[in-house]
């Protein structure tokens, strides 16, 4: 009787501690073109094996992990491998990659566990615009987010077949526009216009080619739009001298000429002034010695009144006494 029980209870905790009591396993994994991933689960217990499938559990197994040895259809393949703690691991991933994998534990007393896992493969997030406007002589960035292990951005104009017009390949920039002023690429492979003009307008096709020689592509059309500025202008006002408006050379010939009138006349106020104020003062000097002579004038005459007054006087005398 004391076996039977000894039986059950080594039964009980076998159940228990075999089979583990902690599990966890992520549902969905996401990874991008030509990303890195492992597939982290979690299991407790005394595991024997770990076998992972890709799309059903009737095939064969793509990896497992059998008392310590790694094997499996796919590992030899260089995009997958199983770590020592029976994780999978995805390198270099492809769209092929994608789909749905089942992860099988197998403990020591042969109790089974399971876990569907979907896998996603992107290869860009939509973020890369269709299409993009700009002032002309504006500038703008064109903005495209792409990850994954990328070795070359190209950028062409109107059509793939010709030479990109720049290109950014293992961190070197080039382009048959590169040292045109009016083009830039930017270390994250995006594409800068500058200064732009009408014949900046057009299809743009931004190439991304990644380190395993997957190519991607998007098309990008620019269109090239009047400000507000040059909308309220004849077109004949528009054309550019030495990279200036012919507006622009008018209102600086027109500053110009006021700056001079301005100053021109300020000079002449001036002059005028000081020539008013000489002129006053010869005046003043002139009327000051006229009166001077002026007075010197009456003394003399009142001198000779004095002596004409008082020599008839001593005549009138004369006279008298005679």
């Amino acid at each position: 009787m004391l076996l039977i029980w000894s039986v059950v209870i080594s039964v009980l905790l076998c159940g228990s501690l075999c089979t583990g009591n902690y599990r966890e396993c992520p549902l969905k994994q996401k990874t991008f073109l030509t990303g890195n991933k492992t597939i982290h689960c979690t299991v407790d217990g005394d595991i024997q094996r770990y076998y992972w499938y890709l799309g059903s559990t009737e095939t064969k197994p793509i990896l497992s992990l059998e008392h310590g040895v790694k094997g499996g259809t796919n590992f030899t393949d260089e995009h997958y491998d199983i770590t020592s703690d029976g994780e999978m691991t995805i390198t270099n991933a492809q769209r092929e990659h994608g789909g749905t994998y089942i992860f099988v534990v197998i403990w020591s007393n042969q109790t089974v566990w399971k876990q569907v896992i979907s896998v996603e493969v992107t290869g860009f997030y939509s973020m890369c615009p269709l299409e993009q406007e700009i002032e002309i002589t504006g500038k703008k960035t064109i903005h495209c987010t792409v990850d994954g292990d990328i070795q070359n951005f190209y950028w062409y104009l109107g059509s793939t077949k010709t030479k990109p017009i720049l290109s950014l390949e293992h961190g070197v920039k080039g382009g048959a526009n590169y040292t045109d002023e009016h083009y830039d690429i930017t270390s994250d492979g995006e594409m800068t216009i500058s200064n732009a003009q009408r014949e900046h307008g057009g299809t743009y096709i931004f190439v991304v080619r990644f380190s395993n020689q997957t190519v991607w592509t998007q098309d990008i059309s620019v269109e090239i739009k009047d400000n507000d500025d040059n909308t309220r202008f004849p077109t004949f006002l528009q054309f550019r001298v030495f990279g200036i408006p012919v507006l622009g050379w008018l209102i600086i010939v027109s500053i110009a000429v006021l700056s001079v009138i301005t100053i021109g006349t300020l000079i002449y106020c001036r002059c005028s002034k000081e020539k008013k104020k000489k002129k006053d003062t010869s005046k003043k000097k002139g009327n000051k010695k006229g009166n001077e002579k002026e007075q010197e004038g009456l003394m003399i005459e009142d001198v000779v009144s004095r002596m004409f007054f008082s020599t008839k006087e001593n005549t009138e005398s004369s006279r008298k006494h005679h």
